[in-house]
């Protein structure tokens, strides 16, 4: 198998191939219970909003659930919808404007959403970091608390 090739450093000190963009998912938010606490589903979902952060457009991140469900693989939009609830419960995503449909017009426009953790451009405010009050409860609590045992676990191990 071939090693991947070196990228070149600039006096800038950034590398000259640049791999492309990437998804900016902070380890303080990885390592809260509002993160640690949810479905597979849920941080994949979470994952693809990310994907339309390009820096300066949080807040106006579309994603309807019929994109949302062919994007994760997933046939069935109650799971959609219920992974949309669950990040919007455990404060690591909020709705910035609601869907619109007009059926005379055939016009459509899907919901727009922010990323709690980074600023929200489309209304001009600081990041909220909702997810940082979350307390999970139930079964959501049991897998918050085995996944923080697995993260505590590492780290003793370093």
């Amino acid at each position: 198998m071939p090693q991947p090739k070196m990228a070149k450093v600039l006096q800038t000190g950034r590398n000259a191939n640049t791999p492309g963009r990437f998804t900016r998912l902070g380890h303080t938010v990885q390592d809260s219970l509002a993160y640690r606490s949810r479905t597979p589903t849920e941080k994949a979902l979470l994952i693809e909003l990310i994907r339309f952060d390009k820096g300066d457009n949080n807040g106006e991140l579309y994603l309807s659930e019929d994109d949302a469900a062919a994007r994760i693989g997933i046939a069935s939009r109650k799971a959609i919808r219920s992974a949309f609830s669950g990040l919007v419960d455990a404060g690591l995503i909020v709705m910035t404007k609601g869907a619109h449909f007009n059926v005379k017009t055939g016009d459509g426009r899907a919901r727009t959403w922010a990323l709690t953790w980074l600023f929200d451009y489309h209304n001009r405010r600081p990041p909220n970091n909702a997810w940082r009050d979350y307390t999970p409860s139930g079964k959501e609590a049991k897998r918050a608390a085995k996944a923080m045992e697995a993260v505590k676990r590492y780290q003793r191990s370093k």
